[in-house]
């Protein structure tokens, strides 16, 4: 019976052991899977971010080519005369008394820049009437009614796509 003793508290400890390692092993596994969650979780954040950044490029590269698709065909292709001498890139008219305006009642801007960014602001301001209908922007940009704008919108359209796509503009 004595000689059992030490035999007891060994498997007794030994048993003790398997269950304390058996615990351990069980936090390991919860720690595992917290990871595996976070990582998860990081991952999902990343594809997210990745489609928010996608849908950004996408949004600035249709605006853009909306702007550009708008002076080109005001222009041009940046040949008017409108443009190159008084640097009015949208065929905008004096709407103020303080203006500097042509004797045709265009406006007249100090730099190319300057009339490339009115047109950026006056389509700001037909998107925030309008949003994105690109029909009823030029609709309004260049009404049927002015004879020059008939087939205004499908030359648009081309140009527009032209640039949105990377094609070469006509």
């Amino acid at each position: 019976l004595l000689n059992d003793i030490p035999i007891k508290l060994y498997q007794r400890e030994t048993a003790e052991r398997d269950l304390e390692i058996k615990r351990l092993n069980i936090k390991i596994t919860e720690q595992e899977i917290k990871i595996n969650d976070i990582t998860k979780e990081r991952d999902d954040l990343y594809d997210t971010l990745e489609a928010i950044e996608m849908e950004r490029d996408t949004a600035i590269s249709e605006w853009t080519a909306f702007v550009e698709a708008t002076i080109i065909l005001e222009t041009g292709h940046r040949n008017s005369y409108l443009y190159n001498e008084f640097n009015n890139a949208g065929g905008i008219k004096c709407t103020s008394v303080s203006d500097v305006c042509t004797s045709s009642g265009y406006k007249v801007y100090s730099s190319k820049y300057e009339g490339e960014r009115a047109v950026e602001t006056l389509l700001e301001w037909y998107v925030g009437q309008f949003g994105y209908d690109m029909y009823a922007i030029r609709s309004v940009y260049c009404p049927l009614s002015d004879n020059g704008c008939i087939g205004d919108y499908e030359r648009f359209m081309e140009i527009y796509n032209s640039l949105l796509y990377e094609e070469e503009v006509w």
